[in-house]
Order: structure tokens, then C-alpha cells, then sequence
């Protein structure tokens, strides 16, 4: 038998003590697998994932952890450099192969239910039934709790020791997270039709400023009104003061922005 670690292939006699840890735990298997031809080899694959810096980067943001993010919450460069090194410190082997196993295994779940619809629709469903189709939409939603738990252990590792209102604001941060103004107006929570004033606002002024017209009153004082809440300020003056460095602090710990 042989593991892929990374790029290179290691021989059953060198499994390390993480991938045995994997093995005992179930996210990788030791079970023969069939060839095309049906029949087992003595040479199959175990995939050992290993993250590598930029996976760690990726996996942060998509759970709401981003340098603009954290500059809204407060945070300055050391404070990054330890959330960062509390995240790398869990995303070893073994949580990492299972993150992205719950990962895959949702996209598969919820490829076949679109896939279902689509034919349910079209009328073509050949000899699936209503209950395949039920039975698919139960694995999509197991699927997705369980992508979710995983995402939930590396937000909850990385996050470790700050203050609940801390990370209630990168909750809040991440809840707006389809919002395309800055980070440090979603320290507050608000109304839909609050968002899209606000954004309405913000980008009537960037074009009314690039048109070089003087921005609309009611636009300045959209703005305005939000600039004066008190924690919606103190984002803006820390995320200005901070930013830079904390960009610089994620660098020098995942090698990326």
C-alpha cells in the first residue's frame, strides 16, 4: 500500500503518527479499492491532504476571516499574527483532509440534487422517483451540516481567547459578507432596505465624484448618518489606522494578501 503526501508517495512502512491518527479516525481508509477491471491491488491509494499556506488563506476567508475584517473588529498587526497562528496550528493533516472531505462530499450531494430537478423538471427523470429525490435533498442537508461543523472548528481554533463582542463583529462582518461596501460599516447590524440605502448612497457618490459632480445631499447624508454611530466610527478610525500593517501581518504568516 502507498500514501500520497503532498507531491510525493510514501510506503506503508513510513506512514507517519498524523496519518495514522487519520486511519484510526476514519477519514481515510485502509479498505481495498476495485480497479476499472473489478479487481483489487496491492498498491492503493491513500490521499493525505497537507494543507499548504494558501489553503489556510482560502479557508479563512471562506469562513468570514479576511485582513479587512479584522481591521474593522480592532484587531492590530500581533493580534493578527496570532489568529493566524492559532488557525495554521489547527488546520494540520487531519483536520484539513476532513474539512475538505465534508467539502467534496457536499458538492457531490448537491450536484445530484440539481441534477434531479433538472430531469424532474424536464420531465426526464428515467427511473428515479420522488423519493430519490428526497432521499438526495437529506444527504445535501446532512452534507452541509457537517461542511459546516467543519468550517465551525476553524473559526472557533482561530478565534480562540477573543471577547464575545470581538467575534460577534466578525460574525456581523461575515453575515453582510455579499455587500460590497467596506467591512467597517458591517460592525452594526441593519435592515435590507438599510443596506441597499447605504450602498445606494456610497456608490451615487463614488460616480457623482467621478463624473465630477458635487455628491447628492441625500447621498452625503446617508453616509453621514452612518459614520456617526459610534461603533460604525470607531471601525473606520481602526481599520484606517490598522489595515496596512495587518495586510503585512498576513503576509508574513500565509506568504499571500
Amino acid at each position: 500500500m502507498i500514501i500520497k503526501h503532498n507531491n510525493f508517495w510514501l510506503p506503508v512502512g513510513s506512514v507517519t503518527a498524523a496519518a495514522g491518527a487519520l486511519l484510526i479516525a476514519g477519514i481515510i481508509s485502509s479498505t481495498p479499492k476495485p480497479t476499472a477491471a473489478g479487481a483489487v491491488t496491492a498498491g492503493t491509494i491513500l490521499h493525505i491532504l497537507t494543507p499548504e499556506l494558501h489553503d489556510i488563506d482560502r479557508e479563512l476567508r471562506r469562513v468570514g476571516i479576511d485582513p479587512e475584517c479584522l481591521a474593522a473588529a480592532g484587531f492590530d498587526a500581533g493580534d493578527t499574527a496570532a489568529l493566524l497562528n492559532r488557525a495554521v496550528a489547527h488546520l494540520d493533516i487531519t483536520n484539513y483532509t476532513s474539512l475538505r472531505q465534508a467539502m467534496d462530499a457536499h458538492g457531490a450531494a448537491k450536484a445530484e440534487v440539481r441534477r434531479l430537478q433538472r430531469d424532474f423538471r424536464a420531465g426526464t427523470p428515467g427511473e428515479a422517483t420522488q423519493r430519490d429525490l428526497d432521499t438526495a435533498i437529506a444527504l445535501e442537508a446532512s452534507t452541509q451540516a457537517r461542511l459546516e461543523a467543519r468550517q465551525d472548528d476553524l473559526f472557533d481554533a482561530a478565534t480562540e481567547g477573543l471577547s464575545g463582542e470581538t467575534i460577534a463583529i466578525i460574525g456581523r462582518i461575515k453575515d453582510q459578507g455579499d455587500l460590497t461596501y467596506p467591512d467597517y460599516y458591517k460592525v452594526t447590524d441593519r435592515t435590507h432596505a438599510q443596506a441597499i440605502a447605504l450602498r445606494d448612497a456610497l456608490s451615487g457618490v463614488r460616480i457623482e465624484t467621478k463624473l465630477g459632480q458635487t455628491p447628492s445631499d441625500h447621498h452625503q447624508a446617508v453616509i453621514a448618518a452612518q459614520l456617526a454611530d459610534p461603533a460604525i466610527a470607531t471601525a473606520k478610525t481602526s481599520s484606517d489606522t490598522y489595515l496596512d500593517a495587518i495586510i503585512t501581518a498576513w503576509e508574513a504568516v500565509l506568504g499571500a494578501e
